[in-house]
């Protein structure tokens, strides 16, 4: 087989009944040098067998006990044989041009640290799915990551890839965190790089899918493991000053989703105590803190 120009790495975790919708979508893209490399984390649905009823070489499994998601992706990282990593979640799906499109991003922009195309929230029916994506030309280069993400998600763990030299710069996935491992990479790949995009919708993200990594938070919500990253590069002070704003008020986004979050979920005790905690510059954020800290002291629930 000849060198891959790209892999691609996919987290397993008792997806089986998404799992060859996911790697159909894999074997079925318009450029044919890549390798998939299936990483299943400890399942117990049987679902890596799988992987051998795809028929195609260029696929192959890996088996480890379970570690996490991110414990999954960087061991993918580490198997990889390919300089451009892309990422497509078990229950996930490409378009067929995905690749295609990436890896022209990575030709025509070399100096991006990540490449990524629009994707497609899919709700199964239950709500209309929603696009995410880029305004402008088709394909273009992203220097304020911070400030679009305010305004929601750009990119997701199915719509991404990155080249083999930003993990031996910034490191892999924080193995250990319970959620928003991914984001946290974003976000650290963007305090450094720009990202390139593709405006086309070429990747979907199944929100309906059972066993979503989401479903598992009932009782309490984790910490965001990107808010420690974020303060760090603060702190550090190395960052021009309207980067610096960008990433203050991304910071204080993510940590007010957080609050909001606790608030949906009634869990009063850990937002009182982030509320008692965390200090909020950006006006609009300090102005909504305020209206939680009324709320909690004079609503019953």
């Amino acid at each position: 087989m000849p060198q891959p120009l790209i892999s691609v790495v996919v987290p397993l975790y008792n997806k089986r009944p998404y799992l060859l919708r996911c790697l159909e979508s894999i074997r079925r893209q318009s450029m044919s040098r890549f390798e998939a490399i299936v990483v299943d984390d400890g399942s117990s649905d049987g679902g890596g067998s799988l992987v051998s009823e795809v028929g195609d070489l260029r696929f192959r499994l890996v088996v480890q006990a379970n570690r996490g998601e991110a414990a999954a992706r960087n061991r993918g990282i580490a198997e990889s044989q390919a300089n451009l990593i892309a990422f497509l979640d078990a229950d996930d799906e490409w378009d067929p041009a995905f690749l295609e499109s990436i890896l022209a991003l990575a030709h025509r922009y070399p100096e991006a640290g990540l490449f990524a195309t629009g994707f497609r929230r899919c709700y199964g029916g239950v709500r209309p799915d929603r696009e995410t994506t880029v305004t402008g030309s088709p394909a273009q280069l992203v220097t304020d990551y911070f400030r679009c993400a305010c305004e929601g998600d750009l990119v997701t763990s199915s719509s991404v890839a990155v080249p083999q030299a930003v993990f031996a710069q910034i490191g892999g996935f924080p193995e250990g965190a319970k959620f928003g491992a991914d984001r946290d990479m974003w976000a650290r790949i963007a305090l450094r790089y720009p990202i390139a995009y593709d405006n086309r919708i070429l990747a979907t993200y199944h929100m309906a899918a059972v066993g979503r990594l989401w479903d598992s938070r009932k009782s309490t919500l984790p910490y965001p493991v990107v808010l420690h990253s974020l303060r760090q590069a603060l702190a550090a002070q190395t960052l021009p000053p309207a980067k610096e704003a960008e990433v203050q008020r991304y910071l204080e986004f993510v940590l007010m989703k957080y609050a909001k979050g606790l608030l949906g979920l009634g869990d009063r005790a850990t937002l009182r105590a982030v509320l008692r905690k965390e200090r909020f510059r950006i006006s609009r954020y300090r102005r909504e803190a305020a209206l939680l800290r009324v709320a909690l002291a004079v609503l019953p629930t």
